[in-house]
C-alpha cells in the first residue's frame, strides 16, 4: 500500500506540494483557475470507517478557510495560497487524539525562459498539531523546482525534483511536475498536487463538472508521551471525488463534491520510531465550498 501511495504521489505532481488540509487540490479546483484573489470557506466530512485490529472506527470532520492569489503575465505565473483548518478526528473508542489545528501556505511560480521552455519553483510550509500540543513543533516543508515545456498553447507540462520534510524523520527527495491541457472548449485535464478531468458544460465557465484524484498526506504533532517521547502521526490516503462548481457571477461561486477516501493509513511515531500503523477502511466523503473572488 505504501508503494502504491508513493506512485500516486509521483503521478499527481507536484505531489505533496499542497497536501495540507484547507489548501488541497480540490480547494484550488473549487475556486477556479482565474487570475485574482479569492476567499474560500469549506466543509469536508469523511464518514466513520472501521480501523483494523479491532480499534473501532474513525470519522473526520473539517472546517477550513483559504486565501488564494493568482497572477499571470506574458512571461510569468504565480499561484499562492494560505489556509487554516480545524479537523476533528472522531474515534469510536480509545481516541489517540481528536481536535487538530493546521496552518499552511504554498506557492507555485513559473517563468518563461524563451521559446517553448520555462522554469518553475514550488514551496510549501505547514504547521499541524492537536489542540493541546505546540503548533510550532508540527512543521512540514516542501521545496523544489524544475523545467517546463509548452507543446502548444493548450498543452504545457513540467518535471523536476523536490525535497520533502517528514516529521521526526529524514528529508525525502521526490519527483514533481505538472500538466495543463485544454483539450477543447469543454474538456480539460490538469495536475497540481492531484489530477482532474474537468468539463465546462456551457463553454463559458458558469457550470463545471469535475472528477479528481488526490494523494493526501498530513503530519500532526501530538502531545509528548508520559515518558517524554516526541510523538506524531502521519495521516495519508487517496481521495477520489466527483462534483460540480457553479459560478453565480465573476465574483461568487459554490461547489459540492462526493467521493471516497481509500488506502488510508495512520502511522504513529515516537522519537521517529514506528509504534503503530493501522489501516482505515474506505470511507465516503463529502465536500462543500463557497467563496468570492475580487
Amino acid at each position: 500500500m505504501k508503494k502504491f501511495a508513493l506512485i500516486i504521489a509521483a503521478l499527481c505532481a507536484p505531489s505533496l506540494f499542497a497536501q495540507t488540509a484547507g489548501n488541497t487540490f480540490f480547494d484550488k479546483l473549487a475556486s477556479g483557475w482565474q487570475t485574482g484573489v479569492s476567499l474560500d470557506a469549506s466543509e469536508c466530512i469523511a464518514v466513520p470507517a472501521d480501523i483494523e485490529s479491532g480499534m473501532g472506527d474513525m470519522g473526520v470532520y473539517e472546517t477550513a478557510a483559504t486565501l488564494k492569489l493568482r497572477a499571470n503575465s506574458e512571461k510569468s505565473f504565480v499561484d499562492f495560497s494560505a489556509g487554516w483548518t480545524h479537523s476533528y478526528y472522531d474515534f469510536g473508542a480509545n481516541s489517540p487524539f481528536s481536535s487538530v489545528n493546521k496552518i499552511s501556505a504554498d506557492i507555485f511560480i513559473t517563468q518563461r525562459l524563451g521559446g517553448r521552455w520555462s522554469a518553475f519553483a514550488i514551496g510549501s510550509a505547514a504547521f499541524a498539531a492537536e489542540s493541546s500540543a505546540s503548533l510550532a513543533d508540527g512543521y512540514r516543508v516542501v521545496a523544489g523546482g524544475g523545467a517546463g515545456y509548452a507543446f502548444s498553447e493548450n498543452l504545457r507540462a513540467g518535471i523536476g525534483l523536490a525535497a520533502f520534510s517528514r516529521m521526526d524523520r529524514n528529508w525525502l527527495p521526490l519527483p514533481v511536475g505538472f500538466i495543463n491541457w485544454k483539450i477543447d472548449e469543454h474538456w480539460s485535464v490538469k495536475t497540481m498536487s492531484g489530477a482532474v478531468v474537468e468539463y465546462d458544460v456551457y463553454a463559458d465557465g458558469a457550470l463545471l463538472l469535475h472528477a479528481s484524484c488526490e494523494y493526501v498526506l498530513t503530519y500532526i504533532r501530538l502531545n509528548d508521551s508520559a515518558l517524554g517521547a516526541r510523538r506524531c502521526v502521519g495521516d495519508s490516503y487517496c481521495n477520489v471525488s466527483f462534483g460540480a462548481t457553479y459560478n453565480f457571477s465573476e465574483n461568487f461561486y459554490v461547489s459540492a463534491s462526493a467521493g471516497f477516501n481509500c488506502f488510508r493509513e495512520l502511522v504513529f511515531r515516537e522519537n521517529g520510531d514506528n509504534v503503530g500503523d493501522p489501516d482505515v477502511d474506505t470511507a465516503p466523503t463529502f465536500f462543500f465550498h463557497a467563496g468570492c473572488r475580487f
